[in-house]
């Protein structure tokens, strides 16, 4: 494996496990750890608003490929915050289990 396709995997694999954490987060996922399901949006919002700024800082060092897959991922989650934002429970607090 070369240079670049290893770093490319070590990419993804960074973008996997900062969206797995946005997702339990936002309360998507359960906790393998705790095996609790809980939402804390103030920190699902840090972790895609650190996505967003991967996206800017690295600007011109990644490739096309690169750059839709962030540009799909951030989508993602944005749109699954809003989701959890408009659950009347998100407005309560942060504490509840989204619906499924």
């Amino acid at each position: 494996m070369g240079k670049s396709d290893r770093e490319r995997r070590l990419f993804t694999q960074l973008l996997a496990v900062l969206e797995v954490g946005a997702l339990q987060q936002m309360g998507f996922i359960t906790n393998p750890i705790t095996g609790e399901q809980k939402r804390d949006l103030d920190v699902a919002r840090d972790t895609i608003d650190t996505l967003e700024m991967l996206k800017r800082k690295m600007g011109g060092n990644l490739s096309e490929d690169e750059v839709e897959i962030m540009e799909k991922l951030l989508a993602s989650l944005r749109l699954r915050y809003v989701e959890i934002m408009h659950l009347p429970e998100a407005r309560e607090g942060n504490e509840a289990s989204p619906e499924k």
